[in-house]
């Protein structure tokens, strides 16, 4: 346990009851310089009862606001990632102070900010200019983010859900965050996994399956992905079509009068696989006419 660490934690304002108990509990095991952190995701959820997976929400939200720093990159069980928290970026946080209730009328003020309704989470700079003749202070303060899917008591009322496919990029983008691929090669492989899930019903099946590679903690997600999205098949790739294959869907997009998507995109687009020997004219007629309706 670091009690100097603890105390400059503990007085400042996190946004949420769960960001502020996981910064106490990263704080307790964290050397008095805030580094050499080995948290047990099982654990810190345990002592603070949150859910494994609110716990590794706020660690990923504290990362990307600059809070937490990976030192190095976890292997396994036997080798945990190892963290450090940077007192400096805390340092800089506004104190959790108790709000004092006067009788005065209160007056707007547009270069006043309220931390507490800035959306979404990042390390912000604000200006207030409280009274007493001060000039202004800025400071960067912690701002909150509203996971989909999860209760959160901090939620705006008449806030707009994300999207099922937007809550599968940011809890898939967490899942494969210890996978020893660059983020285009995640990104990549998502869009992938959404392009075989088009429907509403199935992108939710996919979600669940995050989800559930979260909560397993399986040391090799992407195979736990794979193995439920079997009967999803990949979509056929355009760039392994043979030449008959093409010949094919030229004749059955100019008996159609158009173009299927499964075929990569349109003669004329970016992107187009179709090779140049049949690019004829009778093609070019049929997708312009389009089909009747």
């Amino acid at each position: 346990m670091s009690i100097r660490v603890i105390s400059r934690v503990l007085p400042k304002r996190w946004g949420s009851p769960s960001r502020k108990i996981v910064a106490i509990k990263l704080a307790d095991v964290a050397n008095d310089d805030g580094s050499s952190i080995y948290p047990s995701i099982f654990t810190v959820a345990s002592e603070a009862e949150l859910s494994e997976r609110q716990v590794q929400r706020v660690m990923e939200e504290f990362r990307k606001a600059g809070l937490l720093i990976v030192v190095r990159p976890g292997g396994g069980r036997n080798r945990p990632t190892e963290y450090r928290l940077d007192l400096e970026a805390i340092e800089k946080l506004r104190d959790a102070k108790p709000r004092v209730e006067t009788a005065e009328p209160k007056t707007e003020n547009p270069s006043m900010v309220n931390s507490d309704m800035v959306s979404p989470l990042k390390a912000e700079t604000v200006t207030s200019a409280a009274g007493n003749g001060d000039m202004g202070v800025t400071q960067s303060v912690l701002t909150r983010s509203i996971p989909y899917g999860e209760a959160d008591a901090s939620r705006e009322e008449g806030a707009k859900a994300p999207s099922i496919s937007s809550q599968i990029w940011t809890e898939a983008l967490n899942l494969l965050s210890q996978c020893p691929l660059s983020d285009p090669q995640k990104r990549t492989l998502i869009g992938k996994w959404q392009k075989r899930t088009p429907t509403e019903l199935a992108k939710k099946e996919l979600l669940a399956a995050v989800r559930a590679a979260a909560r397993a903690g399986t040391p090799d997600p992407i195979s736990y992905i794979e193995a439920t999205l079997r009967k999803y098949p990949s979509p056929p790739d355009p760039a392994t079509f043979s030449l008959d294959e093409w010949q094919r869907n030229v004749q059955a997009a100019i008996k159609t009068k158009q173009w299927a998507r499964k075929w990569g995109p349109p003669p004329g687009k970016r992107g187009c696989r179709l090779p140049l020997e049949f690019l004829i004219p009778e093609l070019q007629s049929a997708l312009d006419e389009g089909p009747r309706r």
